[in-house]
């Protein structure tokens, strides 16, 4: 590679408790990487930018994303936000002719996604959204074992995710509450989990769904108030891929419980089992049985050595993908996912709000 590629993250606010995603992910991530740079931050106010900035190690700060997109040492604008700007955000950057990485979920609707994608067609914008399972090394293991045939035709799958359920929250993080903010436990935890289970296995081609709100309040940790909430916690479905595979599935965002998931694959000659975090996060354990009485064997998955440096959390998958995508564009090649992907898997979410009758 010539040059490392350069990142202007759009969202990094290193004071701001409430979104650390940019913080705890994207910054570390790039920091640790030879294949790319974390050349500025963009925040809100100028007083914030300065500091995040110089806190992150960035050289450049803006708190006008106008001025960083129309900056010629920014290669790739990468969108950290909350969920109801990505839209927005994604369009001036596009607009403007940068490449973006938009971080999951790319929209709060159907309808912005779509907006997001013909946009990026139209502009024939290099583009990556941030579904980082895909990146998993042992996502990726498992993936090409199972096309190399390691457990026989697969004829089924079950998945189980359990996500985080905080309710009691800062005042800054209320606005996850709100169904139409898109950003909750169908299309984060469910987003992320459907989309991996699609990349290992195969696209959905039909489903019936339901959604439910089982907590409906939150507590208001600045105030001690109590909020009403309309965000789904708790999502199953039923439904098949593409070749007839029978899928079903649980995501669920529990109080008392720590982030797990379970995706068990099961074919004609033995079951394979992906367990861990939650896959987006990882790291994940990568299982096989082959037969009946056998018992379960570990397969190793290695990671980059660039990415090796990450610890495992929050930003090692996002160091993963980052690498993937320097090395495919520095190679003139296409990158997935891209927004195209991001778009699948949001009509995939669409799917299941209409088949529950939440549409």
């Amino acid at each position: 590679m010539k040059q490392p590629l350069r990142v202007g993250v759009v969202g990094a606010t290193f004071a701001d408790s409430s979104s650390r995603w940019g913080v705890l992910a994207h910054a570390p991530a790039l920091r640790a990487l030879r294949s790319c740079e974390l050349t500025a931050v963009c925040t809100a106010h100028e007083r914030t930018a300065r500091e995040s900035a110089l806190a992150l190690g960035a050289r450049l700060a803006f708190h006008d994303v106008e001025e960083l997109v129309a900056c010629p040492e920014i290669d790739l604008v990468a969108i950290v936000v909350r969920v109801p700007r990505h839209h927005e955000l994604a369009s001036i950057a596009l607009r403007a002719g940068k490449a973006v990485f938009c971080e999951w979920p790319m929209a709060a609707s159907l309808g912005e996604a779509r907006a997001m994608a013909r946009l990026a067609s139209a502009q024939r914008a290099q583009t990556a959204v941030g579904l980082q399972a895909r990146s998993d090394p042992s996502i990726l293991r498992a993936r090409e074992l199972l096309r190399g045939g390691i457990i026989g035709e697969v004829l089924s799958a079950n998945l189980y995710v359990i996500a985080p359920g905080q309710t009691e929250r800062p005042a800054g993080r209320l606005w996850q509450g709100v169904r139409a903010n898109g950003a909750n436990v169908l299309t984060i935890a469910g987003g992320h989990a459907i989309d991996a289970l699609s990349f290992v296995l195969g696209e959905i081609s039909g489903l019936q769904a339901r959604v439910a709100t089982r907590v409906s309040e939150w507590t208001n940790a600045d105030t001690g108030e109590l909020v009403r909430v309309d965000a789904p916690d708790t999502v199953s479905l039923i439904g098949w891929l593409e070749g007839g595979i029978e899928v079903a599935a649980q995501i669920v965002s529990l109080p008392s419980r720590s982030p797990s998931s379970r995706l068990e694959i099961n074919g004609r000659e033995g079951t394979m089992t992906i367990a861990g975090p939650l896959l987006n996060v990882g790291p994940s354990r990568v299982l096989i049985k082959r037969g009946t009485a056998e018992p379960y064997e570990e397969l190793a998955a290695d990671l980059p050595s660039e990415v090796g440096r990450v610890p495992a959390g929050p930003a090692r998958n996002v160091a993963a993908q980052y690498a993937r995508l320097a090395s495919a564009w520095d190679a003139g090649d296409a990158f997935h996912p891209d927004f195209a992907d991001g778009l699948r898997t949001h009509e995939i979410l669409a799917a299941i709000e209409e088949s529950a009758g939440a549409a």
